[in-house]
């Protein structure tokens, strides 16, 4: 069962769900590198083992994206991010899975080992691939894509926004903060004084502080920015905050709605040159994270959060409290599939990536 349909029984019937993942994920001390940096209670959530197929911070949201797009009755869905997204790998190959067509419309970001491999392995879904220079383009073409799709198939596609950022998708990391409520009862860890976590399109942010407020934990999250501010800032956070645990309350009562922000912040120390570019304290923490445990994290995500993870590790004045750093990166392996394609095979305007 749903750690929030245990708590919240109603929501079960009127959400339609989708079971894509592996949970609970783990939770685990990080032990040696607590004793690197001379500091205990440090902790990691390892959304990257949600899916066998793909894991990562998506596959909470897609569970009920998918199962909303599947009750619409779409035959398939679209959605959209920067050419290594995540959220559209992740999104064309749960699509796949559960029998959705799937388009996903990528705009342009600086190139990377990462996101060359992403690019492969949307291939490999067979997903149709499309490509804009710019977020604006991407607006148009969308539209346009819509009404292509509405004619040619007969019924309209499913529309999910970049990371899943919506209400609905939110609800995926309301359900993890109740999944972790459930693991620090069973004494997994303590009651968290802070949580370090990306902050992207804000679903996960916003979905994880609604879900921590209503299980009554006051536990504070770190978001920590990993796109311009015009994606990621406190009027965002808050609208998504309302509309989900409005979503909520609108089908079980019970469900209290948040409209006051507390134990909430945005850190802006760690973005760096922009989106997409590691910096070197990500760097540094990435080596770190993966010398002292075998963990892998990204430039572009996982490793900003790290990096300030690691930095409140070190400063922290209440070195007796709990601070957990929650992975969202995917660490499903996939390399041996992508290594063996020619980039050539994919659309041409994808191909300056890897030129």
């Amino acid at each position: 069962m749903n750690p929030l349909y245990k708590y919240f029984p109603s929501l079960g019937p009127s959400l339609k769900f989708l079971s894509l993942g592996d949970f609970p994920t783990p939770v685990e001390p990080l032990f040696k590198l607590s004793s690197f940096l001379k500091r205990d209670y440090l902790f990691i959530k390892r959304d990257d083992l949600t899916g066998r197929l793909y894991g990562g911070n998506k596959i909470r949201k897609l569970e009920f994206l998918l199962g909303d797009a599947k009750r619409s009755g779409a035959c398939r869905v679209i959605t959209s991010g920067g050419a290594g997204s995540n959220h559209a790998l992740a999104t064309a190959i749960y699509a796949k899975q559960v029998g959705l067509k799937s388009t996903i419309m990528l705009f342009e970001q600086p190139s990377s080992p990462e996101v060359k491999k992403n690019l492969i392995a949307d291939y490999l879904t067979g997903a149709e691939m499309c490509h804009d220079l710019s977020y604006e383009a991407h607006l148009k073409s969308l539209k346009a894509k819509i009404r292509y799709y509405e004619e040619k198939e007969g019924c309209a596609p499913y529309l999910i926004p970049p990371g899943g950022s919506s209400a609905l998708g939110s609800v995926g990391y309301v359900n993890a903060a109740f999944e972790l409520l459930e693991q620090i009862k069973a004494g997994m860890i303590p009651e968290p004084d802070r949580i370090y976590i990306p902050s992207g399109t804000m679903g996960t942010v916003a979905g994880l502080y609604t879900g921590l407020r209503a299980c009554k934990l006051k536990t504070k999250i770190v978001g920590v920015r990993v796109v311009p501010s015009y994606v990621s800032d406190l009027n965002t956070f808050h609208d998504l905050v309302k509309s989900t645990s409005m979503l909520l309350h609108d089908l079980d009562k019970s469900f209290p709605v948040i409209n006051e922000i507390d134990n909430f912040t945005i850190s802006d120390d760690y973005l760096g040159a922009g989106y997409g570019i590691t910096t070197i304290k990500s760097a540094n923490a990435i080596s770190m994270f993966k010398e002292n445990e075998g963990y892998h994290l990204d430039g572009v995500y996982s490793g900003k959060a790290a990096a300030a993870f690691i930095d409140a590790a070190v400063s922290d004045n209440n070195k007796d409290k709990a601070i957990l750093f929650w992975n969202t990166k995917n660490s499903r392996e996939f390399s041996e599939e992508t290594d063996l394609i020619d980039y050539r095979v994919l659309p041409h305007e994808f191909h300056h990536y890897f030129d």
